[in-house]
């Protein structure tokens, strides 16, 4: 997952969870193992997200002063952003077959159509 796919799910699991734990208190839902079992999971969750945030945000010596991750996860993607260590690389383009590696390619494919 990209950096910006990782914020929306954490925003969205946050969102979720704080609607179940207001439907608690509202009485809407009634407390029972399995509402506990779900706000739990959105916990666990948003804490595995907001640790590999932090982890990442270490590791490109970024300064997060709030130690909110959607901050976090907004200052990893502008300084990502410009950082070609996570991309894929290729030769010169995206297509695989003008690499010179697979030029005969089209030759093989288009024999195989003879056949």
């Amino acid at each position: 997952m990209q950096i910006d796919e990782i914020k929306r799910e954490y925003v969205k699991t946050l969102n979720e969870k704080e609607q179940y734990e207001e439907a608690l208190k509202s009485g809407t839902l009634e407390e029972n193992e399995d509402v506990q079992y779900i706000i739990k999971r959105f916990k666990e969750n948003l804490d595995t997200m907001a640790a590999l945030c932090e982890k990442w945000v270490l590791e490109e010596r970024i300064q997060n002063p709030s130690n909110d991750p959607v901050e976090g996860f907004d200052l990893l993607f502008h300084a990502r952003k410009h950082d070609s260590r996570h991309r894929l690389t290729g030769l010169y383009c995206y297509d695989v077959r003008e690499s010179e590696t697979f030029k005969n390619t089209f030759k093989a494919e288009f024999k195989m159509r003879e056949i």
